[in-house]
């Protein structure tokens, strides 16, 4: 039997005596947070067992855009010019011309990029509200006219020189349970946007 309470979920199961691992299989976009694996029963005939219960959240997603060989940061998924989206990756490229390169300085989230003309990174999420946070520059060449659009929000253009970074944030509704970011360079003397990193936060319910 189930029984769906507001966001809770209750299953009554009815089960020879035995020894049990009753495990959750974790729907997709979300991350189990408890128990660490399973509950273990040892259930006794007639006995009737209650407070099983499994924690899930929304985790934040973290990309490092870089080249293949360079270091991702701790926490980061790696994101090179190759990484095309599929399903089981549950992000990436989806279109557009995309080139990497690689600084070596001035840490390991910043000294390598993605240098795009136009393209399109998309990214799997339940639907809802995100914090986006996206990173853009170049620690030796000027970068101007990029431009992103976030779920239809417009960021920018944007310009920064030689050395300098920016954090462009947004708050957006996915609401097809997945992040479109369409990237431009639109003109200026670079010919392609630099983007470092990409950090994308649930925004929870308050009450």
């Amino acid at each position: 039997d189930v029984t769906d309470v507001a966001s809770r979920v209750n299953w009554w199961m009815r089960l020879p005596q035995g020894e049990y691992a009753l495990r959750e299989v974790v729907p997709d976009g979300y991350e189990q947070t408890f128990p660490e694996d399973a509950h273990h029963v040892g259930l006794a005939a007639g006995q009737v067992v209650l407070g099983l219960d499994f924690g899930n959240t929304i985790p934040t997603r973290r990309f490092d855009f870089g080249t293949l060989t360079s270091p991702v940061e701790e926490g980061f998924s790696q994101v090179a010019d190759v990484t095309a989206y599929n399903e089981t990756l549950s992000f990436g490229w989806f279109a557009g011309s995309i080139k990497s390169k690689d600084r070596g300085q001035p840490d390991d989230l910043r000294r390598d990029f993605n240098a795009v003309f136009e393209a399109v990174f998309v990214a799997d999420l339940v639907s809802g509200w995100y914090d986006v946070e996206i990173v853009v520059g170049d620690a030796i060449k000027l970068r101007d006219e990029a431009q992103l659009t976030v779920e239809g929000t417009v960021l920018g253009p944007v310009t920064t020189q030689a050395g300098e970074f920016r954090t462009l944030t947004t708050r957006v509704l996915v609401d097809d349970g997945q992040l479109t970011v369409l990237m431009e360079d639109l003109g200026g003397v670079s010919n392609r946007m630099a983007i470092n990193a990409m950090t994308v936060t649930p925004v929870l319910p308050t009450n």
